[in-house]
Order: C-alpha cells, then structure tokens, then sequence
C-alpha cells in the first residue's frame, strides 16, 4: 500500500518521507545566488562562504553555537534579525547581507571582508588577517571553493598570509 499523506502535503508519496523532504546541497545553490546578487555580492563567493560553513546543510550548529546555512553566531542572527536560524531563506539573507557589510567596511577586500566573517572584522580592523591556523585555513577553503563556482578564477595553490589576491578582486556588483 502507498503511503498517504495528509491532504495539501508536498511530500512525494513515491519517496520515503525523510528522502523526500530533505533537501540536497545544490537545492540552495540557488537560493544563495538569487540573494546575493539582490545584495549586489558576487554569488560565487556568497555560496563558497556557505559551503565552507555548512556544506550547504541548514540544519548544521557548531559547539560555538553558530547555526544554519551560514552559521550565524547568535549576536549576528539578532543584529540582522534571524527569528528561525535553520531557515534557509532566513540564514542566507542575514548571511549575505553580513558579507555585504563586510565587503563594504573593507572596501572590496575580499581577502580581509572573508578573514572578517570567520575571525571577527574588529580583529581584521585593529590587525589585519590574523595569522590564526584556523582563519589563514579557512580562507584557503573559502577561495579554492570560490575556484569550484567560478572555474575561470585561479587561485594560486599556496596562499600566504597578507598576500594580495587581485584576481579575486572582482568588481562590486551592483549599485551601493
């Protein structure tokens, strides 16, 4: 026998309920795309930042208490006013709109608007990319997942620290 669903579900009855209802990664590829470019953000770098959070899991936490697509820190959630941080729509708005912010406050340093994002833009603004494993790592993982969007970007194999990347400073996108 079929499974049934109430009526007005959108689960496929052909699909167990936790298959049909999950989505995949590439679901939010688009999602995070159509608001970058609302925000005037190179798409690109827009989902290589929530590839590099979450693999494009809105369900992922870290143990510091980010959360979602994007993993927004608590403080951040509020400041952009996230109510459901494991809402895709919601999580990528705020985390676009932070990008944003931080493109801007670094004036279209791409390196430093991604240092910011996992370090903190007061630490990025006193000291400029901290040599921190975590965040020089992390801005390797950012820029080669860019490369994987954006496959006509190179980015050079070993990146050190405060090495200026001007193929990736692309152009701001949109009007300010």
């Amino acid at each position: 026998m079929p499974l049934r669903e109430p009526a007005g579900s959108s689960v496929d009855n052909k699909m167990p309920p936790s298959v049909a209802t999950t989505p995949k990664p590439e679901d939010h590829h688009a999602l995070v795309e159509e608001i970058a470019l609302k925000h005037g953000i190179n798409p690109n770098w827009a989902k290589a930042i929530a590839k590099t959070e979450s693999e494009f899991n809105p369900r992922a936490k870290s143990k510091a208490g980010a959360a979602g697509l994007f993993q927004l820190m608590p403080t951040t959630q509020k400041m952009f006013g996230v109510k459901d941080p494991y809402n895709p729509r919601e999580s990528a708005e705020a985390g676009v709109r932070y990008l944003k912010q931080l493109y801007d406050m670094f004036d279209g340093d791409l390196e430093k608007a991604t240092a910011a994002y996992n370090a903190g833009p007061t630490r990025v603004r006193k000291q400029g990319i901290p040599a921190y494993p975590e965040t020089t790592g992390y801005l390797r993982k950012v820029l080669a997942n860019m490369q994987s969007f954006t496959p006509e970007v190179q980015v050079a194999p070993a990146i050190g620290f405060g090495q200026t990347l001007p193929k990736l400073q692309l152009p701001k996108m949109g009007p300010h």
